[in-house]
């Protein structure tokens, strides 16, 4: 299972668009068996924090939080101990197959899941000035970004325009987001 990757946002009308925070976190494909890396590496978490999950695949973001990028790496590169592994969420946004976006989050919200897991919220952008104001409270609260998703897509593996990212820059200046149709 290769995953879907983000692209830069392409200034096309965000209108419509699903919004979401960018998890700054280690890409987390659940295979319906085990954790996988976006490279298909097996992610060695404890027992305990798989038990719970469905037997089909999620996409998500293992997650130590805003600004904790290098703990959750660390976490997932050295076999951390069972107990660092408490501070983890995995944080979903998709459940790759055939279906158009809308119908892969109605199988998303009828999952019961375990207390480490949820699903990542999703709203539908009303325009450029609702996509930078949600782009500000995220920056905000110190987080990296958003991504955005355009209705209807299916899941492709590889990067697409399906999936965009907005981030700010390392100046901290914002992203140019303009309204301009889409190519």
């Amino acid at each position: 299972m290769s995953p879907m990757l983000l692209k830069d946002y392409d200034g096309r009308d965000p209108s419509g668009m699903w919004i979401s925070e960018k998890l700054d976190g280690v890409r987390g494909l659940w295979t319906g068996a085990e954790f996988l890396t976006r490279t298909g590496n097996k992610i060695d978490c404890p027992a305990w924090f798989t038990e719970g999950f469905p037997d089909f695949p999620l996409d998500g973001e293992l997650w130590a939080g805003r600004g904790q990028f290098q703990i959750a790496k660390g976490m997932v590169a050295s076999k951390a101990r069972d107990s660092a592994w408490r501070q983890m969420i995995f944080g979903i946004f998709d459940a790759p197959g055939e279906n158009p976006l809308e119908e892969r989050f109605a199988v998303l919200r009828c999952l019961s899941l375990p207390p480490h897991a949820c699903i990542v919220h999703q709203v539908v952008c009303k325009g450029v000035a609702h996509l930078l104001s949600e782009f500000e409270a995220v920056k905000k609260l110190g987080g990296e970004g958003l991504v955005l998703r355009i209705p209807n897509s299916p899941y492709v593996e590889g990067r697409s325009l399906y999936w965009q990212k907005v981030k700010h820059s390392p100046t901290g200046t914002p992203p140019r987001l303009e309204s301009r149709p889409a190519p």
